[in-house]
């Protein structure tokens, strides 16, 4: 050990001093075994004539450093673990999203089948109108708006639930329930109307605002309204009732229901209901509640169905709002 390693000289001749640092040194001895040593220094002023002392320590510091080393290795190894965790969860939920491929194109088919709908159905009263004795230019004009609206739709909805599917996230911006309800609504209305559904509207004024994606709880609603009317539509001893309501929940979220007349649920399968693949349907696909409940779920919501008193099933949701705060009007009817 060079004593210049821990303490050197300041200064000029008429004020000298010394500067000590300390110092480490690890070394087997053949006596003693293995040591960390602390080398340190400090120098002790006299009055005069004595001058100065120079006190030098030397301090066995092992078992303090070897419990220093322990603790940074298993810190060092849980910060490892945790990375090597968030790596599995990653490559696990990109494995989970492969073998989704097959759910991606059965919900893409599923959800682009509404506004492909609607625009074989325009595209049919404009040949009709263009077919008859006077062609009525307004509503084939009409009719060619609605195509292409729902042309926009179909292309809309396929990237926003590729989207959805690839990252479970959906996009974030601050809307109002009541516009994608009524928006829905709108793009339902044709095929209610066809199959002589009475729908009633009952939205509460002055809702919370939420953030989300308003295509995808479009789609949500859309899925409800038109599973709703599919459960209606062999009934023939009754109103076909259809009651869409929003409302202001209890913690100050939205509460979102659609009430059907229709032939119900087997209690049996309540369970399965929001299952993939899982229908009730000659011809469905078992996609729209799934996928619904996907979407809600991704909006930090729940989604569940309950047994009406009388006929038919609600199903309802419930959203956080983005202010749990803010004001809401009373609700103008609780199903």
């Amino acid at each position: 050990m060079e004593h210049s390693r821990i303490a050197r000289r300041t200064g000029d001749d008429s004020a000298r001093g010394w500067e000590f640092q300390n110092v480490e040194v690890e070394h087997t001895f053949k006596e003693i075994g293995h040591k960390i040593l602390l080398f340190s220094g400090r120098e002790i002023k006299h009055p005069p004539p004595y001058g100065q002392t120079i006190l030098l320590a030397i301090e066995d510091i092992t078992d303090r450093t070897e419990q220093q080393r322990r603790d940074l290795h298993e810190k060092e190894s849980t910060l490892t673990s945790e990375r090597e965790l968030r790596q599995t969860e990653a490559e696990l939920a990109r494995v989970t999203r492969t073998l989704t491929v097959g759910e991606l194109a059965t919900s893409i088919a599923h959800e682009v089948n509404q506004p492909l709908a609607g625009v074989v159905t325009n595209a049919e009263a404009a040949l009709r109108w263009l077919g008859a004795k006077t062609p009525n230019l307004r509503e084939i004009t009409e009719s060619l708006k609605l195509i292409v609206r729902d042309g926009n739709r179909a292309s809309e909805v396929i990237k926003r639930v590729r989207q959805f599917l690839k990252s479970q996230q959906p996009a974030a911006v601050l809307l109002d329930v009541n516009d994608a309800i009524e928006e829905a609504i709108s793009l339902g209305r044709s095929e209610l109307e066809k199959d002589q559904i009475n729908l009633h509207v009952q939205l509460s004024k002055d809702l919370p605002s939420i953030r989300g994606d308003e295509v995808l709880l479009q789609q949500v609603m859309l899925n409800l309204i038109m599973n709703a009317r599919d459960a209606m539509i062999s009934v023939a001893d009754r109103p076909r009732q259809l009651v869409v309501s929003s409302q202001k929940s209890a913690d100050g979220g939205v509460v979102v229901a659609v009430r059907d007349s229709g032939a119900g649920i087997d209690p049996l399968d309540m369970d399965r209901i929001f299952d993939a693949f899982f229908t009730t349907k000659p011809m469905g696909m078992g996609m729209g509640l799934s996928l619904s409940r996907s979407m809600v779920e991704a909006h930090g919501g729940r989604i569940w169905v309950e047994l009406n008193q009388g006929p038919g099933v609600t199903v309802q949701f419930i959203l956080p709002a983005e202010n749990a705060g803010q004001q809401s009007s009373p609700a103008t009817t609780r199903l």
